[in-house]
């Protein structure tokens, strides 16, 4: 079900899901005033985020430009389901409980190191990450070394390398979650309002 390129920028699969779902959002924006808002949020999660969320690991850092078309389709759908076009659409998601579909994505990937360290994820076996030796006892001792990288694409974009970092900056009750359950509820509270200024959240 994942378009992939013969130079892995995912970019033919990204403008097929954004096609897919541009049909389904307008479909529900002809039916919007026969919809209630809840009918058209089962239509976002059912139809327009699903897509958007399959296999979303392999494509997670395809680039900002990729992120941004994706996002701002996710965007045109949050706010038909609301009808509100007028509402920052941060706010919109923060009143509504919901994330950047950015957010989402990343969520996942974080869920799916998380499976690959408790062995849930076979093949894929715990040494695929490897952790660091501390001498000493500190408060959070769960940390995965990051691997050298020589390219921007095909190295620091790589999944032991982005799952290292994402998983480091992690909280450390997060990392030690007795199960599944627990580890994603606990990653859900954890997610801050970024105010960086530089990453992708910050600059949509």
């Amino acid at each position: 079900g994942v378009t992939i390129d013969e130079n892995l920028t995912f970019n033919p699969h990204v403008s097929l899901v954004c096609k897919k779902s541009a049909k389904q959002v307008n479909a529900m924006l002809r039916l919007s005033k026969s919809l209630t808002s809840v009918s058209k949020m089962k239509v976002l999660n059912a139809f327009i985020r699903s897509n958007f969320n399959y296999c979303s690991i392999l494509y997670h850092f395809s680039g900002r430009t990729n992120s941004k078309k994706m996002e701002s389709l996710y965007e045109r759908a949050i706010r038909i389901t609301f009808n509100d076009y007028t509402t920052p659409y941060n706010t919109i998601l923060k009143l509504n409980g919901m994330q950047m579909l950015y957010e989402q994505r990343e969520e996942l990937f974080i869920v799916q190191v998380y499976k690959i360290l408790n062995g849930l994820a076979p093949p894929l076996s715990p040494s695929f990450f490897t952790k660091q030796n501390f001498k000493y006892n500190l408060r959070d001792n769960n940390v995965l070394s990051v691997p050298k990288f020589d390219t921007v694409k095909y190295g620091f974009n790589a999944f032991n390398v982005q799952g290292a970092i994402l998983w480091n900056k992690l909280p450390g009750n997060v990392k030690e979650a007795d199960g599944l359950l627990q580890f994603k509820a606990l990653l859900r509270s954890s997610f801050n309002e970024c105010t960086c200024g530089t990453c992708f959240k910050c600059m949509f």
